[in-house]
């Protein structure tokens, strides 16, 4: 009779403690928002789930490897958020890596900056500003200099 009765008090412990124990929800996937296309496609706007972590990125692609180098050294990089200038954001540039038969190009590299993890109704303004030093040939188009591209997008969450 005690070894009937043990096993459904145990049982009960066992669910109390679970009971007990915080369960944490799911934490989204993170989010890789492309600045130009969010401001050329989206109207400036991207929509994340809150507490997703979020990164801002940017690609440039030439025909070669000295192009690619080229444009490294003859752009650079403003990034604000909320309106306040990002320090350094020049220097968030990946090392350039080849892509052999991509059509956007054979040598790229890319830019990626972390904004973090957004909670329930925030948001945050981002202006991605890359500007030419000098004149800039990529292998498909010439960049005069002086030339800049500007991309705003505010990234909000949806839900509460």
């Amino acid at each position: 009779m005690k070894r009937t009765l043990t096993l459904p008090v145990l049982m009960a412990a066992l669910i109390m403690l679970a009971g007990a124990i915080p369960v944490r929800a799911a934490v989204p996937e993170p989010t890789t928002i492309v600045t130009w296309i969010c401001a050329e496609f989206e109207g400036g706007e991207w929509r994340v789930p809150r507490r997703s972590a979020v990164t801002m990125s940017y690609s440039w692609a030439t025909k070669n490897r000295r192009q690619i180098v080229k444009f490294l050294d003859r752009s650079h990089v403003d990034l604000t958020i909320d309106g306040a200038p990002v320090a350094n954001a020049d220097l968030l540039w990946s090392l350039p890596y080849e892509q052999p038969g991509n059509p956007a190009g054979n040598w790229a590299v890319d830019w990626n900056y972390d904004i973090g993890r957004l909670g329930p109704a925030n948001s945050v303004d981002v202006n991605f500003k890359l500007t030419f030093s000098q004149a800039h040939w990529d292998g498909f188009d010439l960049y005069p200099a002086g030339l800049t591209e500007d991309s705003d997008c505010r990234v909000f969450t949806r839900g509460a």
